[in-house]
């Protein structure tokens, strides 16, 4: 499990890998060795072995929220690599596994966040989706992933949004990202600046918005980058009736981007 450790901070995977399976055949119980088995399978992109060992940790530990969590994001993960129509009815989505999350792990935004997206982008489920973003956003009291989504989806699904009720949240969720943002070497880029850019968008801020887009415009390094944001911004406002002032020269730009990036 030592070893294990040391190569994760090495970032040698591979190693990992071998440890925790090491550790396995000495103990196949170890719930522990599994979980981050799983955890490094999952970052390896390996998402079939991953659920084999979140799967296993889920029928080693029937309470453990986190293996829930991690089960229903790689099925989930899995599901949407299928299209649609190609899917088997028999496959699990990864719903039923973050609703079990969820209820062992009320306070846990991520899980909330998660089964909205499974919601949104298997079942097309809108509403839900929109009722778990919300809870993501509460428990975490404003953290930028649950909250964004929430209100796209506010706006996509009754074209209004409801701001000043989330005042508060869109502050935090602006502190989150300015700290990302202030690091040595900024993390998450270009999603931290496109993130602060929608954030300003949302208060009003015309010129921080255009000033934060560009930042995250600047940083980017492929024309899917602005491409994904334009588009979320699209589906959720166009056609809505909400005016944001600065919204559509956003939206310029961000093509303009596109154009320009590989």
């Amino acid at each position: 499990m030592k070893g294990a450790e040391e190569a994760i901070r090495l970032h040698d995977l591979e190693l990992a890998r071998t440890n925790y399976w090491a550790a396995l055949r000495l103990d196949a119980t170890n719930i522990l060795a599994r979980m981050r088995l799983g955890l490094t399978l999952k970052q390896q992109g390996e998402h079939h072995l991953a659920l084999d060992e979140f799967v296993t940790v889920t029928r080693l530990a029937p309470d453990y929220g986190e293996a829930w969590k991690e089960k229903g994001v790689v099925e989930g993960l899995i599901a949407r690599a299928l299209p649609e129509d190609t899917r088997p009815k028999w496959l699990q989505d990864g719903c039923a596994s973050l609703a079990r999350a969820t209820e062992l792990l009320p306070q846990d935004f991520d899980a909330w966040s998660a089964l909205g997206g499974v919601l949104r982008n298997v079942h097309s489920d809108y509403a839900g989706a929109l009722r778990s973003y919300r809870r993501g956003a509460q428990v975490s009291n404003g953290h930028p992933y649950p909250l964004l989504n929430a209100l796209k989806l506010e706006a996509q699904e009754t074209g209004s949004l409801d701001l000043d009720s989330v005042s508060e949240q869109l502050e935090a969720a602006e502190r989150i990202r300015q700290g990302q943002i202030s690091a040595e070497q900024p993390v998450d880029t270009p999603w931290c600046y496109f993130d602060v850019a929608e954030i300003r968008l949302y208060r009003g801020d015309r010129s921080g918005f255009l000033e934060s887009l560009e930042e995250g415009i600047a940083s980017c390094n492929a024309a899917w980058q602005p491409s994904t944001f334009s588009s979320a911004l699209k589906t959720a406002f166009e056609g809505s009736g909400i005016e944001l002032d600065g919204l559509s020269e956003g939206l310029e730009r961000l093509a303009a981007a596109e154009r320009s990036l590989p």
